[in-house]
């Protein structure tokens, strides 16, 4: 077996220095992370240095341990899907040698005494109409990510050639090809969470454009994959615009996406973009049309066993009952949710990447404040912030500071000042390198609820905060 791109090298290290932070924000050692699991205090310390693999079962124990709320799961997946692909490019590779050295066996015709390969005709094709640098960009391997350049700028020569020739002739799609792609996005998505929409945009478009100038073409059998990647890469950039604050971008992502997923037949991911929509449609104070959205989310998702999907889509309809004002519907939604949650963990990641009791909890303090029950709002708020670990605030940035922006909104209506202050002026901290130009609006909006305490001690002190943060408006 060839020796491991560097880029997976990176990435490996990457995940292992990923668990180390988390561990020891969660003030755990190696060896208690290690006596729940098979394996011993050395075999830790060696994957925190990025060195050895361990099994899904080992990450998924420490993923709980350290509060990580399944990140280091989705870490661990995109490793061990960007080996396999290594892998079988290795085996192709090796055959692919074995058939040229069988062939230079035999008498060379005098018309192509130095025959170059049909991969190499193709890159020397697009290198006459693009400088390298351009595909790399066309393959969103250049992104302004703060975590995709380290991970694909790198691709191996094979690694570069399989994705150009795909593009180049989309009748060569392969499976490796599009899990180098679903990699690529995993690790967008991951860059949007952790610094912003901004950070992943330039890589998700670039993607889009990718898979779509391979679906006309693509052989039969692999449509559908492709098609279910094209939908979760549209998906995705409706999310980044929503979080952009651009929500005609969003809409758009948004029908693209399930459109995408209707031809893929992608039953989950139709639901999935139905669920996004109803969100969206609330946001946009359309409380009406998002309760529509919300029933035709359960109705796909209902379709699948994807127990996670469901969830999701009673949740979001919950939220979108309590904007129109129906609290019978927004019960009847949030029991269907808690009936729910004990199987969520039995689901895949994908393509709702992780369910559970806090963001459940999070979405029903959302309906209690909507519908003016303020008191209860500011409890389970306040109970959801206390649920995270410092390790599962460091992994889920936007969600620890979309919680305390709600609770801040909850203090306000309950005539809590001074605490909607101080609430309000941790968010900065809670979102870290995060810069979503969504939660920017959001705290921007919350402070001019303050106006009329704006001369107190506390909205002073919070001014000068957000002031500090770059996020007073």
């Amino acid at each position: 077996m060839p020796r491991e791109p560097e880029a997976l090298v990176a990435l490996r290290k990457r995940l292992g220095e990923h668990l180390a932070a988390l561990r020891k924000a969660a003030s755990l050692t190696q060896e208690q992370l290690a006596r729940p699991t098979h394996y011993d205090r050395t075999t830790v310390a060696h994957l925190e240095k990025g060195r050895g693999r361990a099994d899904e079962e080992f990450w998924a124990v420490v993923d709980r341990m350290v509060g990580a709320n399944g990140a280091l799961m989705e870490s661990f997946r995109a490793l061990e899907a960007a080996l396999q692909a290594h892998r079988v490019e290795a085996r192709e590779a090796e055959l692919a040698e074995a058939r040229r050295k069988a062939i230079s066996l035999q008498t060379s015709r005098p018309e192509t005494p130095n025959p170059i390969t049909e991969a190499e005709e193709i890159l020397r094709e697009l290198a006459d109409i693009m400088k390298r640098r351009g595909l790399l960009q066309l393959l969103g391997l250049t992104a302004t990510s703060a975590i995709a350049p380290a991970m694909f700028g790198n691709l191996d020569p094979d690694e570069q050639l399989r994705l150009v020739s795909a593009i180049a002739e989309p009748e060569r799609v392969d499976k490796q090809v599009i899990a180098h792609i679903e990699t690529i996005l995993e690790h967008a998505r991951q860059s949007d969470r952790q610094f912003g929409a901004q950070a992943a945009q330039h890589t998700i478009l670039a993607q889009i454009q990718t898979l779509s100038g391979m679906v006309s073409r693509c052989p039969d059998p692999l449509r559908p994959s492709l098609l279910s990647a094209l939908a979760n890469a549209q998906l995705i950039s409706g999310w980044l615009a929503f979080d952009l604050d651009d929500l005609d971008g969003a809409r758009r992502g948004y029908e693209q996406g399930r459109e995408t997923a209707h031809q893929a037949q992608d039953a989950a991911l139709a639901a999935f973009a139905l669920t996004r929509m109803t969100s969206l449609l609330v946001r946009m104070n359309k409380p009406a049309i998002a309760t529509d959205y919300g029933a035709a989310a359960a109705t796909w998702a209902a379709r699948t066993d994807n127990i996670v999907a469901r969830a999701y889509a009673s949740d979001t309809a919950a939220c979108a009952f309590a904007a129109a004002g129906d609290a019978d519907g927004v019960r009847r939604n949030l029991d269907e949710t808690t009936m729910r949650l004990p199987r969520c963990g039995e689901q895949p990641l994908r393509p709702i990447w992780i369910y559970n009791k806090a963001l459940h909890t999070s979405r029903r303090g959302e309906c209690l404040l909507t519908l003016g029950e303020t008191n209860d709002a500011v409890q389970t708020f306040s109970g959801v912030i206390s649920s995270y670990t410092q390790s599962a605030a460091l992994a889920n940035p936007r969600r620890f500071a979309f919680d305390k922006i709600q609770l801040s909104k909850a203090h306000v209506a309950a005539g809590d000042i001074d605490e909607a202050a101080q609430v309000l002026g941790s968010v900065p901290e809670a979102l870290g390198n995060n810069r979503s130009v969504r939660f920017t609006k959001h705290v921007r909006d919350v402070r001019r609820t303050l106006a009329p305490w704006q001369g107190t001690s506390a909205v002073r002190q919070l001014d000068d905060r957000l002031h500090e943060a770059g996020l007073a408006g």
